[in-house]
């Protein structure tokens, strides 16, 4: 989706991928839902069971279902189309992280590199990054036993924890200055913080957090967002430059779409 809107060759084409992009997620988890709700209604309305190797790791089960009730020919295909589309997002994540690597850390430690010199060291990165993920992967298939989706969302609420807050922040308000921002990360770092320690480390601090852990990243958030403005109104402090960037500035610089087809229409005419 990001490389749909940054390519765009207009506003108005960057705003439809977007939205398509975020209305295409909508059927995707709908058709996720769907077949873990038949795989789970057909092991428990028939008389067939899962093996004890494959209960303990509920990733497996597809995996399984496909191979014992599916044609060779058909698991073929399965098989093909989940390798080529799991390249195809590795890849891209691969490429992201390079490109930090050798822009954000490289280059400003080495800042007369040539371009040759920069293209091995972001290459020298998707190897090395590429032996990590693997690393990774083959270590949580061996030992977890929680859904890797489960385990994705739990890992992007708390790495991740505010970031839609402070975008939010930026976006939605006029008034949110940079001494409400710092405030606002600094109030979810402790939360996340002390939401991880207690409840999915399992630290006792005698005030722990006691609901499931996918929640951090929802409150973490919204804590973001309300601690961020709450400063930034009470103790105010340097105005951003904010001119066309928050949904009420739009107009200010010709960004409402609504104003600009209207413009587009009377031309027309």
């Amino acid at each position: 989706m990001v490389q749909r809107y940054l390519v765009a060759r207009s506003d108005d084409d960057a705003r439809r991928g977007a939205k398509l992009g975020i209305l295409s997620t909508v059927p995707t988890w709908f058709a996720f839902g769907v077949i873990g709700c038949a795989l789970w209604s057909f092991y428990q309305l028939t008389p067939e069971e899962l093996p004890a190797s494959v209960t303990g790791q509920p990733d497996t089960i597809l995996p399984y279902f496909i191979a014992t009730h599916f044609p060779a020919g058909l698991i073929g295909l399965i098989l093909a189309a989940l390798l080529s589309s799991s390249m195809s997002s590795v890849s891209a994540d691969l490429n992201s992280i390079a490109t930090v690597a050798t822009k954000d850390h490289f280059v400003r430690l080495r800042p007369m590199a040539s371009d040759a010199v920069q293209l091995i060291f972001g290459r020298f990165a998707v190897m090395v990054g590429g032996i990590l993920c693997t690393a990774v992967a083959l270590a949580l298939t061996l030992t977890r036993s929680t859904a890797s989706y489960e385990i994705a969302a739990l890992l992007v609420s708390i790495l991740a924890g505010g970031l839609l807050g402070l975008f939010a922040l930026g976006v939605l308000s006029k008034r949110a200055t940079r001494r409400g921002a710092y405030a606002g990360i600094v109030a979810t770092l402790v939360f996340v913080g002390w939401a991880t320690l207690t409840s999915t480390l399992g630290v006792d601090l005698g005030f722990n957090f006691e609901m499931t852990p996918m929640l951090i990243g929802l409150f973490s958030n919204v804590l973001m967002f309300v601690v961020g403005y709450a400063v930034s109104v009470l103790w105010g402090g340097p105005p951003p430059q904010f001119k066309g960037l928050t949904i009420w500035s739009m107009r200010l610089v010709g960004l409402d779409p609504k104003k600009k087809r209207g413009e587009t229409a009377a031309a027309g005419q």
